[in-house]
Formats: C-alpha cells, structure tokens, sequence
C-alpha cells in the first residue's frame, strides 16, 4: 500500500493496522454531509474536535470496507496510542491536497498564524522568515 499525497491520500496506523485514507469527490461530500458545512468552512475551522477527525476518518477509509461505521473508527480512536495533533495534521493535510487549489489554504493559515488566527491546519513545509 502507497500513498500518494498529491490525490488526497495518507496512510495512518489505527484500529492495529496501516490504513490508506483516501479523499475523493465523493468521500468529500459525505464529510459535508456528515458535518453539515462545506469543504472550504471546515478547512477554515480554527480547531478540529474528535467527532469531525472521526468523520473525516469513516469517509476516508470507506473504500477498504463498505461495513465501517463511525462508531467503530470510534473504538479505534479510543484504542489510538500516536500523537493525536500528528493524525490530525495527516488527515487535514490529505484532505487539503485532495482539494485542486486547496495547497494555497495552508499556506495562508500560517500566514493567518502569525497574525494570531490559526485553522488548526499546518504544512508540512517551513516558509521562509520574512523581513
């Protein structure tokens, strides 16, 4: 299994194994649905709770298994024994790299950062100091 960022994708270990997160049109919409509010309002969230990183999880992981449900990405987030803050900055990640254009959003959240507002989000890259 291999991921390929650039489409959206991460590979997590929950639930004893190495998952493939995968965001795409569709699974995109169902996080919309689930949460109620478009993909560019939840990339602009300024924190990310448990209950939209599950849903953004189910969603994700749905092309491995037609029978997950939340509630079980559920048991594996309370069995989870990473760096919850590293899941969260994988998944979010993905999911701003399956957005065409999106990459320009972490972008600006860190210059947002700086000016005290943040979106819970990071990239991965370090931007140059500026004078």
């Amino acid at each position: 299994m291999s991921a390929n960022s650039k489409r959206g994708e991460v590979e997590v270990y929950i639930g004893n194994k190495t998952r493939l997160v995968r965001f795409k049109t569709n699974q995109i919409a169902q996080l919309e649905d689930l949460s109620g509010k478009g993909i560019m309002k939840l990339m602009d969230e300024d924190s990310v709770g448990i209950r939209l990183l599950r849903d953004a999880l189910f969603v994700g992981l749905l092309h491995e298994s037609k029978k997950l449900t939340p509630n079980k990405v559920g048991s594996w987030l309370d069995d989870f024994e990473g760096d919850l803050a590293e899941l969260v900055t994988s998944v979010f990640t993905a999911l701003a790299e399956s957005i065409p254009g999106a990459k320009s959003m972490l972008v600006d959240s860190e210059d947002e950062e700086d000016e005290g507002k943040s979106t819970g989000l990071s990239s991965s890259e370090e931007q140059p100091k500026q004078d």
